[in-house]
């Protein structure tokens, strides 16, 4: 009876003359499956059988996946026939505007967006594969040079340098023996405002930097010692060849106690990890590590790695690290998780977080998990192994 009424409906509604197309959209509206066979024909024809085929093509699962989300559209599509029909001419508007009609068109739209999504894959699927072999060749060219790098052997020049530091009898030997080591490509400027003690250590942290990261020697734009802000102990110029200035208000001669108090002070707080050997080398090193960091990322730019970080004010590498090592040692980025196991000011950026840990992996008396995690991690990038971060 409930058939027959519906049925009526569609020829009140000027379906009289098609009472079989009227019984088929009443069929579809109710079973996918009807829709399905429906359209198999006009399936076929609009995929055929290439979206099946090649290296990119659906599997199996993907096209019966597709095929339902055709024929539910279709289902949809008769739904809203079967809505107006049964309201009559004079309610059509009524119905289009409720609720229930409403929800079929966003179903409709829902389904579409799946069903083009489904359908770009195999172009998706070509276009990855065609970036990953470009980005696979991208780090592998920045493997070869950094390998080139790698084998650098500034050693001996090192060497000659400490020995000359040792034997300076003031602030001018120590800058001649630092200008004359083939670290930096320009000049030392201003460590004359310094006490002896002071630059000698400064100059033993970039000997035993590049030491350590031969690369580095002849890249450093540069060592100075300057006024800066009341507050920075110094400043790196990451991607201007890590050049470093450091503060006269704390590196400056006379300035020694005034420093040694701000940085115990810090040590306290957790502002900066604690247990490190001295202001001066643990500032250093600090710098150091960005200007390590600028140097890899450099060189990834230009063997054409992307080396955009996932958030604006972090650095690519010190971002993967900083990444990887939470993960490793299952903590959280969160200021009291950085703050306990690092330090407060490495929250403030991946930046600051990869130079935080670096100083205390190169000067700490007794490093602490994240700083030993991450001394692993730059360990395996000396080995030239970057699958921490590539």
């Amino acid at each position: 009876a409930l058939y027959s009424r519906r049925n009526a409906k569609f020829r009140q509604a000027q379906y009289a003359d098609v009472e079989q197309s009227a019984r088929r959209t009443l069929e579809k509206a109710s079973n996918p499956e009807i829709c399905k066979e429906e359209q198999r024909e006009w399936f076929n024809s609009r995929y055929g059988k290439d979206i099946g085929e090649g290296e990119y093509r659906l599997e199996p699962e993907e096209i019966e996946e597709l095929r339902e989300l055709s024929a539910e559209r279709d289902r949809l599509s008769a739904l809203k026939d079967l809505a107006l029909a049964l309201a009559g001419k004079h309610n059509e508007l009524e119905v289009e505007y409720s609720d229930f009609y409403e929800s079929i068109e966003v179903a409709q739209v829902k389904a579409t967006q799946k069903l083009v999504t489904l359908t770009d894959l195999p172009y998706k699927r070509s276009v990855n594969a065609a970036k990953a072999a470009e980005r696979a060749k991208a780090v592998e060219n920045f493997r070869h040079q950094f390998a080139a790098e790698l084998a650098k052997n500034v050693s001996p020049k090192m060497a000659t340098l400490r020995r000359d530091m040792a034997a300076a009898k003031d602030t001018v030997g120590v800058i001649n023996a630092l200008n004359s080591s083939g670290i930096f490509r320009n000049n030392v400027q201003g460590f004359n405002r310094m006490s002896l003690d002071t630059a000698r250590s400064v100059g033993e942290t970039y000997a035993a930097m590049c030491e350590k990261f031969p690369f580095l020697a002849g890249y450093l734009g540069g060592a100075y010692c300057s006024p800066l802000g009341s507050h920075v102990y110094a400043e790196c110029a990451i991607f201007l060849q890590g050049r470093i200035t450091f503060n006269t208000a704390y590196f400056g001669q006379g300035n020694e106690s005034r420093y040694q108090q701000s940085f115990e002070n810090a040590e306290r707080s957790k502002f900066h990890p604690p247990g490190l050997s001295g202001p001066s080398q643990s500032t250093a090193f600090h710098e150091l590590g960005h200007a390590l960091e600028g140097f890899i990322t450099t060189k990834m730019k230009e063997a054409g790695v992307n080396t955009k970080p996932s958030k604006k004010g972090n650095g690519f590498v010190s971002e993967k690290i900083r990444d990887k090592v939470l993960k490793t040692l299952g903590l959280k980025n969160t200021v009291n998780d950085v703050k306990d196991n690092l330090s407060g000011y490495a929250s403030a950026s991946s930046y600051e977080f990869f130079a935080e840990a670096f100083s205390e992996y190169m000067c700490g008396k007794k490093p602490r998990p994240v700083a030993a995690e991450l001394g692993k991690i730059v360990e395996r990038m000396m080995q030239n192994d970057f699958t921490d971060i590539l």
